[in-house]
């Protein structure tokens, strides 16, 4: 069973990635394109870095 899902929580990571996300948009940055030729940034990485990382922490 899952356990109960913080909204608040949630909005958090989603303000940390989006702060890290505009913190490289605001330099020069490149895209890449990955194999379906989708772009792909530093940004994209970093927030799912963000994401991925702080999720595992929660008792979900």
């Amino acid at each position: 069973m899952l356990g109960k899902i913080d909204l608040e929580d949630i909005k958090n990571i989603a303000l940390k990635a989006g702060d890290a996300i505009m913190e490289i948009y605001n330099q020069d940055f490149t895209i890449e394109y990955k194999d379906d030729k989708s772009p792909l940034t530093a940004a994209d990485l970093k927030a799912n870095e963000i994401i991925c990382s702080t999720l595992e922490k929660l008792p979900i």
